[in-house]
């Protein structure tokens, strides 16, 4: 048993895959799997289904946010088997559910703040009243500082530096 997905949004249909195998892993089919799913809330859902020819996954519709827990069961050559995992629904921003902008929403937002909305038609007229603003320019600065211990080109300078002097003073006989 496996999600289909990484995870889903509640407004996704929640999709569960099922394989089957027998003792030599062979792949089995129309097998009987019982499918216990719990939420955070402890609440349990019980489903029962086959594992179709075709691979297609056991669809339990949209369900609501949070962490879901699920175990199947099956019995398979005699043999008691059981998986278990986790599946995850997340609630989507209303904002992540429609791609299109919607009018009459920007309408009524420009109205309730005071401020205007533009069409594509209208770019001329939204140049002339960012010119009659008078907007005040507005100057931002932004600092870049890095630690001298990472600068490794300045190390080796020293290094050399150093190095220079010790084979003067060695030269010189001063050391």
């Amino acid at each position: 048993m496996y999600p289909t997905q990484e995870s889903f949004g509640t407004q996704d249909d929640v999709t569960l895959g099922a394989e089957t195998y027998n003792a030599v892993f062979e792949r089995l089919y129309n097998q009987k799997i019982d499918l216990t799913l719990t939420d955070e809330k402890k609440q349990v859902r019980r489903f029962s289904f086959s594992n179709p020819d075709d691979g297609s996954p056991l669809h339990l519709g949209p369900l609501p946010a949070g962490l879901y827990r699920y175990q199947a069961r099956a019995t398979l050559g005699g043999q008691p088997q059981q998986d278990a995992g986790e599946l995850l629904v997340q609630s989507q921003p209303l904002e992540a559910l429609e791609s299109r902008a919607d009018h009459n929403l920007l309408a009524q937002l420009s109205r309730r703040t005071g401020s205007r909305l533009y069409y594509p038609a209208q770019f001329d007229r939204l140049a002339q009243d960012i010119l009659k603003a008078n907007y005040k320019p507005v100057i931002t600065a932004e600092e870049d500082l890095k630690d001298l211990i990472n600068l490794k080109w300045i190390f080796f300078v020293i290094l050399a530096f150093l190095t220079v002097e010790w084979a003067v003073r060695k030269y010189s006989g001063s050391v």
